[in-house]
């Protein structure tokens, strides 16, 4: 029989899987506690953990029982093939998605096994004896483990994914080659994977009840996958990713350039049209272009996406560039949390002009007057904190005590003014 043993992936996202890690972790220290234990057998252990066909009405245990391993090479091999297909899918997609994978998961696929084993056993007459009794044991046997979970993973990453290439080594009978293929995935999860288990779940498990793998709870864990991965749009989110990876590429070539990438990112936006990244690629390909009224617009478009998208660094960014190529500023207090963003990020040069121009824009406007006085708080801060002119700072809240006697947003900035002055 050929298997594999999956090592990595071709490209793989940036970070540290840390909820990844720390599935792994408590399977690891669930299986430790299991040994240590050691009650009458690891099975007797297991049970309270797992789920069978009498225990349907007991959620919990499809969740516990994922947690639970019944040797140190069922749970080596589960967490490799864990982490290859988990983790690129936590760092692409989030925590939030990823725990609601392993929770869908698991759930979906003990229920799924039950169904299909109970239907195998109420229409499938045994022909001898021996195959009645392996019936029984299926039926009774409780299961342990995380390959039904971890097979939504597996299709999870096929649709996330399929167009990257996964690094294996070849497993025959039990020996695996010591030599390193490359297989796009979707061979590996069609052909190696989702046919294997099928093949054998019909004829092993379901028609001739051999064997002691569940091979029906992988079969679950997939559909669970493919179910889960359409429903967060990860066929969108490959497209989206494709088309910008092309179209960095297309900024990056003499011959094309921004003319090129532009029409590129536009194609990738189709998929996701509020990502604040894909936005401002296309604000500074249009500023490359000249076309500055729609990098403007696109400016604008990203800066609140990426406010949404909770993207500090990459919004201070954004918001110095829209300011130092196109004057363009908040009419709001959104815009001195940017300056804020700016400060963080250590471009105080760029803040001081963009919080100024605020100043004078609300001024001229008319605006909401604490505004102002909150512009001109965060100027005298980066004039005494960062450009050293503590003078130039005092004589900007002096100015604002003169203009606005009394308000009550500048009674503590008086007092401390007051107490400066008397203990000179």
């Amino acid at each position: 029989m050929i298997g594999i043993i999956p090592l990595g992936t071709e490209v793989e996202p940036k970070g540290i899987p840390t909820a990844t890690l720390k599935f792994i972790l408590a399977c690891c220290l669930v299986h430790v506690i299991t040994w240590l234990i050691k009650l009458n057998s690891p099975e007797s252990l297991n049970s309270w953990f797992s789920l069978n066909g009498f225990w349907w009405f007991l959620p919990f245990t499809a969740l516990s029982c994922i947690f639970v391993h019944g040797n140190f090479h069922h749970l080596f091999f589960n967490m490799l093939f864990f982490f290859v297909f988990a983790a690129p899918i936590e760092l692409a997609e989030g925590k939030r998605k990823f725990w609601l994978m392993v929770l869908f998961g698991a759930l979906f696929s003990d229920y799924f096994s039950a169904a299909i084993t109970w239907f195998f056993s109420e229409w499938i007459i045994p022909i001898d004896t021996n195959m009645a009794v392996r019936r029984y044991w299926q039926l009774h046997v409780p299961g342990i483990g995380s390959s039904g979970m971890l097979s939504a993973f597996v299709t999870a990453y096929l649709v996330r994914f399929w167009r990257n290439r996964v690094y294996m080594v070849l497993n025959i009978e039990g020996w695996p080659i010591p030599k390193l293929f490359r297989m796009p995935a979707w061979i590996v999860v069609l052909v190696f994977e989702v046919l294997f288990n099928l093949y054998n779940g019909i004829c092993d498990q379901g028609l001739l009840a051999m064997g002691h793998i569940d091979y029906f709870a992988h079969l679950g864990g997939f559909l669970a996958g493919f179910i889960l991965a359409f429903y967060f749009g990860y066929h969108k989110h490959q497209k989206r990713d494709y088309y910008v990876q092309h179209a960095e590429d297309l900024a990056k070539s003499p011959f094309t350039g921004s003319a090129a990438a532009i029409k590129t990112y536009l194609q990738a936006l189709r998929y996701e049209p509020g990502n604040g990244r894909i936005l401002l690629e296309i604000a500074r390909c249009s500023y490359y272009l000249e076309d500055f009224a729609q990098s403007r617009e696109y400016y604008k478009q990203a800066m609140l996406a990426l406010s949404r998208q909770n993207e500090e660094a990459l919004l201070a960014k954004t918001c110095s560039e829209a300011f130092s190529r196109h004057q363009l500023l908040f009419n709001s207090g959104k815009q001195l949390e940017c300056i804020r963003l700016m400060l963080k990020h250590g471009d105080w040069q760029t803040a001081q002009k963009a919080v100024e121009f605020f100043c004078r824009k609300v001024s001229d406007q008319g605006k909401d007057l604490s505004l102002y006085i909150r512009g001109k708080f965060i100027l005298a801060y980066i004039l005494d904190a960062y450009a050293g002119k503590q003078l130039a700072a005092r004589e900007e809240v002096e100015r604002l005590l003169e203009d606005f006697p009394g308000h009550p947003a500048l009674k503590y900035a008086g007092e401390r003014l007051a107490a400066a002055r008397d203990g000179a």
